[in-house]
C-alpha cells in the first residue's frame, strides 16, 4: 500500500515536471520576443506588409541573430549554454545582446523606423543592461522578464482585449519554479522589472 502510494506520487511529480519543461521551452524569451515584436509594428505601421518587414529585421538583429551566434559560440565552448548557464555563465549572452540592441537601435533611429519599434529597441537594451548589473549577484528570471514585457506591452498598445495574457504570468512562473530554474521571488523580480519597465516606456 505504502509502495503504491510512493510510485504514484513519484509519477505526479515526474509529470509535473515533464509539463513545467514543455512550458518552459514554449514560454522561452527567444519565442516571446516574436509576438512582442511584430504586435508592437502592427501597432505602428500603415499595412501588414510593412509591419512584416520592419518586425522581421528587428527579430533578426535582436533575437534570431543573436540566439544563433550564441549557438555557435556554446557549440564551440565559448559560452555555457544558456540552458545550464548560471549568474556569471550569463554575462556573455547579455553583452552579445546588449551589442546587438545597441546596433538595433542605431540602425532603426538611422533608417526613420517606426517610434514605437524604436522605443522598443530601447527599452529591450535598458533591460539587458539593467539584468546585466543583477544577474552576478542574483539569477533574476529572464523568462519572468519577457513574460512581464508581452503582457504589459500588450495590454497598452491594444487594450483589455488582451487581458487573456495575463495567464501567461502565474504559468510562467510556476514552471520556472517547478522545473527548479529560479526561486518564486527570481521570477517576481523579473516580471516587475519588465511590468514597471515597459509600462513606464509605452505609457510616455
Amino acid at each position: 500500500m505504502v509502495t503504491e502510494r510512493v510510485s504514484q506520487t513519484l509519477g505526479q511529480f515526474n509529470q509535473r515536471e515533464i509539463l513545467a519543461r514543455y512550458i518552459s521551452h514554449i514560454t522561452n524569451p527567444v519565442f516571446i520576443a516574436i509576438p512582442l515584436a511584430l504586435g508592437v509594428a502592427w501597432q505602428d505601421a500603415p499595412s501588414w506588409a510593412e509591419a512584416l518587414r520592419w518586425g522581421g529585421l528587428f527579430l533578426l538583429l535582436t533575437d534570431l541573430g543573436p540566439m544563433a551566434l550564441l549557438v555557435v559560440l556554446a557549440r564551440r565552448g565559448r559560452v555555457t549554454s544558456l540552458k545550464h548557464a548560471r549568474r556569471r555563465d550569463r554575462i556573455k549572452p547579455l553583452l552579445i545582446s546588449l551589442a546587438c540592441l545597441s546596433v538595433t537601435v542605431t540602425l532603426y533611429q538611422w533608417l526613420d523606423a517606426p517610434p514605437l519599434l524604436c522605443r522598443l529597441a530601447w527599452l529591450q537594451f535598458v533591460q539587458a543592461a539593467l539584468m546585466t548589473v543583477i544577474t552576478p549577484a542574483w539569477q533574476i528570471s529572464f523568462h519572468g522578464a519577457a513574460a512581464g514585457a508581452l503582457v504589459t506591452t500588450s495590454l497598452l498598445l491594444y487594450g483589455t482585449s488582451t487581458w487573456p495574457l495575463l495567464g501567461l504570468l502565474p504559468l510562467v512562473g510556476w514552471s520556472q519554479v517547478e522545473g527548479g530554474r529560479h526561486t518564486a521571488a527570481q521570477m517576481a523580480a523579473g516580471m516587475l522589472l519588465a511590468i514597471l519597465l515597459y509600462g513606464l516606456g509605452f505609457s510616455m
